[in-house]
């Protein structure tokens, strides 16, 4: 099924460890910004980059079952990896995030590389690959999380595709 959610009063994301994740992102980012590197917005082929909004992530977590280790969550479009990071945090879930985007892909792992070696934090049930979503196999997954725009001028043609992509 697919399901829209509207974001609400944070609840499950209020805790120590999705603090530090936003404290260590903006550091991060302002970091990269001043080496001019900063994540790419908009792209015709890929779509534009959103910043995941931490109310629809809890609302996400509040009405799935998803706390649980064994469950297996795909994020499509990665973007800078706050998504997923913060769903390997508050889940404990194993958590897949395909990124598109070479760009925002390596922004992504560089991200991951600076929780790692500097803040020394580490998510062993986080992986994050370079694909794309058509062709990745989700048969296995308990959710695919979407926060993901549309190519130019594809818009209906790329919403038909996630649909028969979904439905089979």
């Amino acid at each position: 099924r697919i399901r829209l959610l509207s974001p609400k009063p944070l609840v499950v994301m209020k805790t120590k460890g999705v603090k530090k994740l936003i404290e260590a992102r903006k550091e991060f980012k302002e970091r990269e910004a001043k080496k001019g590197r900063t994540i790419p917005e908009y792209s015709d082929r890929y779509g534009t980059f959103w910043d995941s909004h931490l109310g629809l992530l809890d609302a996400l977590v509040q009405k799935y079952p998803l706390i649980d280790s064994s469950k297996r969550i795909l994020d499509v479009g990665t973007g800078d990896g706050f998504a997923a990071l913060t769903l390997a945090e508050v889940t404990g879930a194993q958590i897949t995030s395909i990124e598109l985007h070479p760009k925002r892909y390596r922004f992504a792992m560089d991200f991951l590389d600076f929780l790692k070696k500097e803040k020394g934090i580490y998510y062993p049930n986080l992986k994050i690959v370079r694909g794309n979503f058509l062709k990745h196999p989700i048969r296995d997954y308990d959710l695919i999380y979407f926060y993901y725009t549309y190519p130019k001028d594809r818009e209906k043609e790329f919403a038909q595709e996630i649909l028969e992509k979904l439905d089979r």
